[in-house]
């Protein structure tokens, strides 16, 4: 049944059959998680009925097979993008992300939320979540898919003040270096659409120059071009992007992007001279063709 989805929408008879399976306990717990997916497939091509929705959460917040749980959390996430979720399904989402003892049905639970969050802005209770889960989780890809899925949501609604602490916390601080790079890409994807608060720019600025991770910086520098789209950078700012275009040690990647940055950050306003300088003694001496 799932596979005949993927090719045109299933009757509603079927997919009244799959929801039952999915509801029902005394079925084996693969044949629950199979009809789950079949059902996750035919999201795809048809809106689910609100029965359906509920199956999923229910299968998700009590079956007793982690890969049942984890396929229904992925599936209300296709669901997703083909009707807006009710409130009850987001509760189920952050609950299961929240609580669930399984680092891969949490980190589903939380990449759900992103995906509703790239069709429809998230609930207040649901952003909260995902900061407290990108702070608090145990688990580095619980933590990451967090911070990704409060990106998408940056792209939809300005985020608090809360959230963006806690993605600047998390940047700095966290001790993986993909969850700071994953931090530093939701910065920008937030600047990308409002101006972001001088606590960010100023801790976007700091992990461009110190972090370890040359993919940090280099999402640290792109942040901040992006912001200079939507308001001035300050001067420490502008000084910090001429150093790692300078720096050779910064790699040629962040170096290009620093260079491509400054570029951004003259249309509001004229660069000083130093810039200047150093983008000519770039464009002269790199040894990267790409900066």
């Amino acid at each position: 049944l799932g596979e005949a989805s993927a090719t045109k929408p299933l009757p509603k008879a079927a997919i009244a059959a799959l929801r039952d399976i999915v509801k029902k306990e005394d079925k084996g717990g693969d044949v629950r998680a199979k009809a789950a997916k079949a059902l996750g497939k035919a999201a795809a091509t048809n809106p689910l009925p609100d029965a359906v929705i509920e199956a999923l959460q229910k299968t998700m917040l009590e079956a007793a097979g982690e890969g049942a749980r984890g396929k229904a959390a992925e599936f209300l996430g296709k669901a997703s993008a083909k009707k807006p979720l009710p409130d009850a399904a987001f509760e189920a989402l952050q609950k299961t992300m929240r609580e669930d003892n399984v680092d891969d049905v949490r980190a589903k639970a939380a990449q759900a939320l992103g995906k509703a969050a790239a069709t429809m802005p998230l609930p207040d209770a649901a952003i909260e979540a995902l900061q407290k889960t990108m702070l608090e989780d145990e688990g580095e890809n619980v933590r990451a898919t967090a911070v990704e899925a409060l990106g998408n949501t940056a792209a939809k609604k300005p985020l608090p003040d809360a959230a963006f602490e806690a993605l600047q916390k998390t940047m700095r601080e966290d001790n993986v270096d993909d969850v700071r790079a994953k931090a530093a890409q939701a910065l920008g994807k937030a600047a990308a659409t409002m101006p972001l608060p001088d606590a960010a720019i100023e801790a976007l600025q700091k992990t461009m120059l110190e972090d370890e991770g040359g993919n940090v910086r280099a999402n640290a520098a792109k942040a901040l071009g992006k912001a200079a789209a939507t308001n001035p950078l300050p001067d420490a700012v502008i000084e910090a992007l001429q150093k790692q275009v300078l720096l050779e040690a910064a790699g040629e990647h962040t170096r290009g992007k620093a260079a491509e940055f400054l570029g951004k950050a003259s249309a509001p306003k004229p660069l000083p001279d130093a810039a200047i300088e150093a983008l000519q003694k770039t464009m002269l001496e790199d040894e990267g063709g790409n900066v």
